[in-house]
């Protein structure tokens, strides 16, 4: 090699490695602007700390503010956020979700203006310490997201939130985390965290891959699906009948104070009536009958006037509104205990029971002079359930009712006439944030009674035999308030009971939101659609029970699944 080509090698060399200085200088460059950016643009975000709930026995509550500090200000030096922790506002709204009185929690968080809402715990568990923090973003539809540490001594917790600030950090204000500190991700370090699937990635997985969980290879399929426009308001619950007996399918939606008639017809959903009731109720239940046998269904409304029941009793024939009965003063349920169905009134609490709402006594109630009811025979419930946790049916061709039941830890069972428990369902069902009273009869009270979604009778597979089908909704807790639950999704579940036990049939694939209720009707044309064994189930999903809806309006949407036998079957 000539001293002309050495020199241009030379000189190739060091261009290259020029170059490659030059370009990984711009790299670092343009991640340092990019992380400086990010953090002047969090300085227009703002979330706000709530003190730390320490559940610890001893003196340990010096914790609760020098924990909330450490994470707060860690937090807002490493990603420019806004922080807003030690407050009046704070304090108000932390005793605002830990006393259960979420509506007006809700409302302190929309007015505050906030970004994010961040809060954490301490306790014992199995003799080591578990730091929890929790986070919910305005945006996203309040999804909550939740990161752990373990320590095993006390002094641990402040190096271990310093730890989960960063984690914070990286996984929701994007921050780069430095290498000398990168934690370990592996199972064993005591650290986790879960983000659920976007809702409409997964109601889109749902609705076009086979939503109906075997029901491609099984006896049944899906033949058609049908989803409302967004309805900007929240229900508490929804029944579907054909209300004026035109063949048509009317949904009553119930929301606290007034009722909201959709008509189903030619593949859509149309709000056809609203009917207002009076401004002091809060509606918990809803259900339709044609007790009095006129042809039209009647609309039964179960509802409080703070801690008494009042409840109303409404007809609609297509045209006008006539109110039945009102101030009814028992709590409402339609159910077949001999096989007909029959009006159930639960009392409300006794004068001397002063933060209760509901009573023990069942009674069939039957329409008596004046427009008032009469009681007739008494129904015998077991301790702990009330008329909206049951529903009868035939469910082994015996000719004789089992009563069917969602238990207070959302187990279904089974009774025989006798009031015999034969099946408890280790699942969760049911489950919901419907309860009775008021907000004000549930923030005095330790204990709320949840009305879960009804349990629907019908034959779904066909063979005779009546099956019950009742929404799933995935209840989950927080550590940080003991008394406030949220949903994961959800989805509706058919059960046959054989061998004496409840046995799956089917059940929807997982549903984005929480299942407000269901119900189950024949195509039009009912002798038609029974002898070819379609029927629709109609349900409704509220948006605002998912997660921590802190800032999200309420809303709902109606869905109807159309199902029959598969196509081999038909051949």
């Amino acid at each position: 090699m000539n001293i002309r080509e050495c020199s241009e090698q030379w000189h190739t060399q060091r261009l290259f490695v020029f170059l490659t200085t030059a370009f990984s200088l711009f790299l670092v460059f343009m991640l340092l602007t990019a992380q400086a950016h990010a953090r002047e643009g969090r300085k227009s975000e703002s979330a706000i700390f709530l003190p730390f709930n320490v559940e610890l026995s001893g003196n340990h509550q010096y914790l609760r503010d020098g924990l909330t500090s450490v994470l707060a200000s860690r937090i807002a030096t490493r990603t420019g956020v806004r922080t807003v922790y030690g407050t009046s506002a704070a304090r108000e709204i932390t005793s605002y979700l830990q006393t259960g009185r979420q509506e007006k929690a809700f409302k302190a968080l929309h007015n505050s203006g906030v970004d994010y809402i961040i809060m954490g715990s301490l306790a014992d568990e199995n003799g080591k310490f578990l730091l929890t923090v929790e986070v919910v973003r305005r945006k996203g539809e309040g999804r909550l997201k939740q990161f752990t540490r373990q320590v095993e001594t006390i002094e641990e917790a402040l190096p271990a939130m310093d730890e989960l600030a960063w984690d914070v950090s990286v996984d929701i204000f994007g921050v780069a985390r430095p290498k000398k500190v990168a934690a370990s991700t592996s199972k064993g370090d005591g650290m986790s965290a879960f983000q659920t699937e976007h809702p409409d990635r997964a109601y889109k997985k749902g609705m076009y891959a086979g939503i109906l969980a075997g029901f491609d290879s099984g006896n049944l399929r899906l033949l058609d699906t049908r989803r409302s426009p967004k309805i900007p308001y929240g229900v508490n619950d929804m029944d579907a009948g054909d209300l004026d007996g035109d063949g048509n399918v009317e949904i009553v939606m119930a929301a606290v104070d007034k009722l909201y008639i959709y008509r189903y017809s030619d593949g859509h959903f149309k709000k056809i009536e609203t009917i207002d009731l009076d401004g002091y109720l809060r509606v918990h239940a809803v259900s339709l009958a044609d007790l009095n046998g006129n042809g039209i269904l009647e609309i039964y409304v179960s509802a409080n006037n703070e801690q008494k029941p009042e409840s109303t009793v409404i007809e609609w024939n297509g045209r006008e509104v006539r109110f039945l009965h009102k101030r009814v003063p028992y709590y409402l349920h339609i159910a077949t205990p001999e096989g007909k169905p029959v009006l159930l009134g639960q009392i409300g609490a006794p004068h001397t029971a002063i933060r209760a709402v509901i009573g023990r006594e069942v009674y069939v109630l039957e329409p008596g002079p004046e427009g008032e009811y009469i009681r007739g025979d008494t129904i015998s419930l077991p301790k702990g359930l009330t008329v909206f946790d049951i529903a009868y049916a035939d469910l082994d061709g015996s000719g004789k009712q089992k009563m069917i039941a969602i238990n207070r830890a959302n187990n279904l069972q089974v009774y025989d006439e006798s009031g015999t428990l034969l099946w408890t369902d280790p699942g969760e069902y049911g489950a919901s944030s419907n309860y009775l009273g008021t907000m004000a009869t549930a923030a005095r009270s330790n204990t709320k009674i949840y009305v879960p979604p009804k349990i629907v009778v019908h034959d779904v597979n066909g063979d005779g035999i009546a099956d019950i089908v009742v929404g799933k909704n995935r209840m989950k807790v927080v550590k940080y308030f003991k008394r406030y639950r949220y949903f994961e999704g959800s989805s509706i579940v058919a059960l046959g009971y054989q061998q004496g036990k409840l046995v799956p049939l089917w059940e929807t694939k997982k549903l984005p939101d929480y299942t407000v209720a269901c119900q189950v009707v024949t195509p039009q044309g009912a002798e038609k659609g029974k002898k070819e064994g379609k029927f629709r189930l109609f349900f409704a999903q509220g948006q605002n029970n998912y997660s921590f809806g802190f800032w999200q309006t309420r809303s709902s949407s109606l869905f109807m699944y159309e199902i029959g036998p598969n196509k081999q079957e038909d051949e």
